[in-house]
């Protein structure tokens, strides 16, 4: 008996357990969907020239659709085009310069070639002779041992050594010059030296006088002239000579002949030096090679004026082309705030586009209802324009901040409730939703 009713409670349990399953069920699927309202948006593109001016036309009014690449408005350019023709013009001026610089170039190569095959006939018979030139018994190499490039080097090594050393010997004479017990001896060198070039100056006076005609007075005049200077002369030398036997003198003689030498050393190797600049060497060709790089660098900056001026131009097509504006992609215009006439800066929109491939909803939900939605989950979405038909979005932005029902809600009760922004994405294919549409929909 025990055992028929402990059977019988376990029966009634499970049917319990069952009915309150289903009545779960029902309640679950009983439970209301989650419903809101708001307006469909069209992402909106502004278009606005890059570039400030006139509007020339406007080609599309409020309301129209426009694909992508279709031309919405134009600038008046009339100012720039006058500007590309003076690009333009002045890319010929450029290119007329490069033409002649090159031109320049070229003849500058010609005579150049032409001063080289010169120095190389006139060097001929050198180069013929070269190895025949008798060598000093000093010397163990043969004449034609060293290159004349090597030859070249030693002789500028030299002519750097005998500059140095004249350098040294002329400031060794100023201050023998200056020492205070060669001042007689030097003054009298002065006397001299002064003497003597009166006395030239006289004799060439009275030869110049003999020539002439009429010449009695003349003549006289400079015989006199002649003796005066032959008897400074005579002093001058007299007193010189007296000095010859002291110190002073020998010293100043001394440092003038190191400087005489050192001059003729100096003078010697520049000399020997000019013998071998010949050929290849020769200054003619140096100075016409100068005449080619300075050609050279004339065509370089003829090409880069060029270069310059092609620059302009494209800067000012770059501008030009900026002064059309297309659509960037299919929609509606939503707004025209511009007209034709008007000045427009840059940046300044013009014309307003929104974009109805993809439109958006933005609807409100309340704090307690917040938590059931999630990103990504598909939404249906209704119109009264289109009874019957559903359009699906989904939940693409969930605001992470709570805010009062925006002031567009009807009542002030609903305007107080604290609520969340929930922005769906709807795929618009067929353009049927339109921006500022009322819409409707449904988690």
């Amino acid at each position: 008996m025990k055992a028929k009713r402990f059977a019988l409670n376990l029966v009634l349990i499970a049917m319990w357990v069952v009915l309150s399953a289903c009545q779960g069920i029902q309640i679950q699927q009983g439970a209301p969907a989650l419903t809101a309202s708001g307006a469909i948006s069209a992402s909106s593109t502004r278009l606005a020239p890059e570039v400030g001016g006139k509007i020339l036309e406007i080609k599309v009014n409020k309301g129209d659709t426009v694909k992508a690449g279709d031309v919405v408005f134009r600038l008046d350019d009339q100012i720039l085009q006058a500007q590309r023709d003076q690009a333009a013009a002045a890319i010929q001026v450029a290119q007329a310069a490069v033409d002649a610089a090159q031109q320049k170039l070229s003849n500058a190569r010609a005579q150049s070639a032409v001063i080289a095959q010169a120095a190389r006939l006139q060097d001929a018979q050198n180069r013929l002779n070269a190895w025949k030139t008798d060598q000093s018994d000093k010397f163990k190499q043969p004449v034609w041992y060293f290159q004349k490039s090597e030859q070249i080097a030693a002789l500028q090594s030299e002519i750097d050594a005998a500059q140095k050393a004249l350098d040294s010997e002329l400031s060794n004479l100023q201050d023998t010059l200056k020492k205070s017990s060669n001042e007689d001896v030097v003054a009298a060198e002065k006397r001299l030296a002064v003497a003597q070039a009166a006395y030239q100056s006289a004799d060439q006076s009275l030869t110049q006088a003999k020539d002439a005609k009429n010449n009695t007075d003349l003549v006289n005049a400079a015989q006199k002239n002649l003796d005066d200077a032959q008897s400074e002369l005579d002093a001058a030398q007299q007193d010189y000579n007296k000095m010859l036997s002291t110190t002073a003198a020998t010293d100043v003689s001394e440092a003038r002949a190191r400087v005489a030498a050192a001059q003729a050393r100096s003078d010697n190797a520049t000399s020997a030096m000019d013998m071998l600049m010949t050929g290849d060497q020769s200054l003619q060709i140096q100075v016409a090679q100068t005449a080619v790089d300075q050609a050279q660098t004339g065509v370089t900056q003829a090409q880069a004026t060029l270069t310059q001026a092609q620059a302009n131009l494209k800067l000012l097509d770059v501008q030009i082309s900026k002064l059309t504006v297309t659509a960037p992609t299919a929609g509606i215009v939503l707004s025209r705030p511009q007209n034709p006439g008007e000045i427009t800066a840059p940046g300044a929109t013009v014309v307003e586009i929104g974009s109805l491939d993809q439109v958006k909803l933005t609807v409100y939900v309340p704090e307690d209802q917040y938590g059931k939605i999630k990103l990504g989950q598909d939404v249906k979405v209704s119109v009264d324009s289109f009874q019957g038909k559903t359009f699906t979005g989904s939940v693409t932005n969930i605001s992470n901040q709570a805010e009062f029902t925006p002031r567009n809600v009807q009542t002030v009760e609903g305007r107080s409730t604290t609520v969340y922004a929930i922005e769906i994405t709807i795929p618009n294919p067929d353009h049927d939703l339109k921006d500022g549409m009322p819409a409707d929909a449904t988690f």
